[in-house]
């Protein structure tokens, strides 16, 4: 990118805090404009990100919880405005136990979805860890599936984590059957 000028990594820093906060990129585009008076570009902000793959993780980390705080947020209203329509008799006696349980299921399932995503975030992160400590180049791993490889570093991460070529094929054409059926 060339050679930064103080201001210029003053308005960059700016922008990364803002975005490492879960600002989203237009918000933080905005705040740039209104802070610094000058605009930037939603690629130039990206190219800043993806800088550092530590960092661009860690952005998008705070993006999802950002997303996730929201989530909570509208379904807290909605639950609130369920209350007072129930309080204030908007919805039929008969309706509000049918309402309610529809509400309900929706809480449970957003619950759910929230721990999956915490889960599948663990998991990744410890496969990143056994990639990096395998020693396999990432561009090696782009090129090649895991378990196609015959190479004993392969092998020992599908070891640990207990992965089974013959139940991973039979999984895909159980999917794969289920999505289409004959």
């Amino acid at each position: 990118m060339g050679r930064m000028e103080a201001k210029d990594q003053e308005f960059k820093a700016f922008a990364l805090s803002r975005l490492m906060a879960g600002t989203s990129y237009r918000d933080t585009q905005a705040a740039v404009q209104e802070t610094f008076g000058q605009s930037v570009a939603l690629s130039t902000l990206n190219a800043w990100v993806n800088e550092d793959p530590g960092q661009a993780q860690a952005i998008g980390q705070a993006h999802l919880r950002s997303i996730a705080h929201q989530r909570v947020r509208i379904a807290h209203k909605a639950g609130e405005m369920l209350e007072e329509a129930i309080d204030s008799g908007a919805i039929p006696a008969g309706q509000r136990a049918v309402t309610y349980g529809i509400a309900s299921d929706k809480v449970d399932s957003m619950i759910k979805i929230g721990r999956d995503e915490r889960r599948k975030d663990d998991l990744v992160q410890q496969y990143r860890q056994l990639i990096n400590e395998s020693g396999i180049p990432i561009d090696e791993l782009e090129q090649t599936y895991l378990l196609d490889k015959d190479d004993p570093r392969v092998a020992e991460i599908n070891e640990r984590w207990g992965i089974d070529k013959a139940s991973l094929d039979a999984k895909v054409r159980e999917r794969y059957h289920h999505a289409h059926p004959d």
